[in-house]
């Protein structure tokens, strides 16, 4: 039997219109900084994160500071380039991406991560954990985004996405183009309208010779089966 599918994904709620300046004030962020989103805990990286940005941050004194956004499951390090600013509204999240020169997603265990689509739809890029085969294969098809292996690779794709040079501009368009060609809610709706209108057309359940009853199965003498 021949069966019929397709690779659709997810599209994703994309407000219309993003205001960084109010979350630049509202939260009395005043510095370039990357960001992070999703639960503060070891099992998303962020011990590592913690580790591999305050690297960064001695390296660089005067790069991006760091804003992480979610619930926790553990407390931020009191750094002074370093603030957790805890659970917010969808406004607010989408805000924070247009505020941002870069997300940072160092989670080696996602599927399908929403905040990397989002961030592309925004038009900002990324930088992953390379030890996610998802999310580097998700950069790597998009061209919106880097990814590290170690602390080093780290401090250089972050210093490299910084919004004062011409890579995390070019990476964030090339995300954004990829979004809109496979994420968006059209796109989706589509894929599905497309599948359903062939399934119409085509005959996906082919007749079934009937087995014989109990009594024929009997018989000492059957004949050949039909192939």
């Amino acid at each position: 039997m021949l069966f019929r599918s397709i690779v659709a994904g997810i599209g994703s709620a994309i407000p219309d219109r993003t205001e960084p300046a109010r979350f630049r004030r509202k939260y009395n962020l005043h510095r370039p900084f990357a960001l992070y989103l999703g639960r503060v805990d070891p099992n998303k990286g962020c011990l590592e994160l913690f580790d591999d940005f305050g690297r960064y941050a001695t390296a660089h004194p005067k790069g991006l500071d760091l804003v992480l956004i979610g619930s926790s499951t553990i407390e931020a390090p009191a750094h002074p380039r370093m603030r957790h600013l805890g659970f917010l509204s969808d406004q607010d999240k989408f805000d924070a991406l247009a505020a941002a020169d870069v997300l940072i997603m160092p989670s080696p265990y996602e599927s399908l991560s929403m905040v990397v689509l989002e961030a592309w739809a925004l038009g900002k890029p990324v930088l992953v954990n390379g030890r996610c085969d998802v999310l580097r294969g998700q950069c790597l098809r998009s061209g919106g985004g880097l990814w590290y292996h170690s602390p080093e690779q780290f401090i250089d794709g972050l210093y490299t996405l910084e919004a004062s040079g011409p890579a995390g501009a070019l990476l964030g368009r090339q995300g954004r183009d990829y979004f809109r060609r496979h994420y968006t809610w059209p796109v989706i709706d589509q894929k599905y309208r497309d599948l359903f209108e062939r399934l119409q057309r085509e005959q996906t359940t082919p007749a079934v010779e009937r087995l014989p009853g109990w009594l024929a199965r009997q018989r000492r003498k059957i004949g050949r089966a039909h192939v």
